[in-house]
């Protein structure tokens, strides 16, 4: 097996015990005995469980961030994102249930807020950020974490289009023209 294969197979065992415990229940020494990986193994792959459950959403988001990497196509970021928890509905409850360090609220929002500064700064041909800007992404970064949680812990009912409207709606005024086409 290759480490990407590997940390696929990990991923995958992790999101299983997700689907039956709570995420502060699950033991690396339990996870890499179900997935048939030594701990050097696991510690070489991942930092920790956090690692692995941040990792599984990262892997299905992350191709479309770098297919369309514009913020005015943000929603073909949130697409699969929306799908792969949907799919993993009971796991991602229990994920989002956990609200401590290293929580899948803060691993979103760093996650959102690193995309939407990537995002900006091409599109501005620059790396040093206005402190309005940097305090606006940081804010729509958290914003749209809080409205992904929201959303997993209402069982996902609400519709995927209407979520990003809200989401839109939030954003500040000195970031609205990198949204847009």
């Amino acid at each position: 097996m290759t480490a990407e294969e590997k940390k696929d197979h990990i991923a995958q065992t992790f999101m299983e015990m997700a689907k039956t415990m709570p995420i502060k229940d699950i033991r690396v020494g339990e996870l890499i005995t179900k997935a048939g990986v030594s701990r050097a193994t696991f510690y070489r792959l991942f930092h920790d469980k956090y690692d692995v459950m941040n990792w599984t959403y990262q892997k299905v988001e992350q191709p479309a961030i770098n297919e369309r990497p514009a913020l005015a196509d943000v929603e073909s970021w949130a697409y699969p994102g929306f799908a792969y928890i949907k799919e993993n509905k009971k796991a991602f409850r229990n994920i989002v249930a956990y609200q401590g360090q290293n929580s899948f609220y803060q691993f979103m929002a760093d996650y959102f807020a690193t995309n939407i500064r990537n995002a900006v700064q091409k599109k501005l041909g620059q790396t040093e950020l206005t402190e309005e800007l940097d305090f606006a992404i940081e804010m729509t970064a958290h914003r749209g974490a809080f409205a992904m949680i929201k959303w997993i812990r209402g069982n996902c009912e609400i519709d995927e289009d209407v979520l990003l409207g809200y989401v839109r709606g939030c954003i500040p005024d000195c970031l609205r023209p990198f949204y847009e086409r």
